[in-house]
């Protein structure tokens, strides 16, 4: 049998050390990548749920075009509230009140899911 060289046994021993750090450089690299996505992904949910709450909430929407309704004083403005959906029309109304109303609902954070302007009249539908 023969005898094996203890430079060899050293050598395949650094080698085998480089190639671990090697491999953990890497791996450390990759998980403070993943760690950076993870952050910004977080950071886009809370941004996102926050957005939500602002945009989406019923009560807000009620509150937000009764506010309008009192600050114009609008004669032939009619409101119907459904489950989905808040469907506002503005009939013969003159050219000024509907440009205050327009720019009021546009200003405001609400979801236009129809917005129909024609020279004296308004149809516009709100997401709830």
């Amino acid at each position: 049998m023969k005898k094996i060289n203890p430079m060899t046994i050293v050598l395949i021993s650094l080698l085998f050390a480089v190639l671990s750090l090697v491999l953990l450089k890497q791996s450390t690299t990759k998980l403070k990548e993943q760690n950076s996505i993870l952050i910004d992904t977080k950071t886009i949910a809370n941004q996102y749920s926050s957005l939500k709450k602002s945009w989406n909430n019923p009560k807000q929407i009620s509150k937000i075009i009764n506010k309008i309704k009192r600050q114009l004083r609008l004669k032939k403005l009619s409101i119907v509230d459904n489950k989905k959906k808040i469907t506002i029309t503005i009939k013969n109304e003159t050219l000024n009140n509907i440009n205050k109303f327009i720019n009021k609902i546009c200003n405001a954070n609400l979801i236009i899911l129809k917005l129909n302007i024609t020279k004296d009249s308004v149809y516009l539908e709100i997401g709830k």
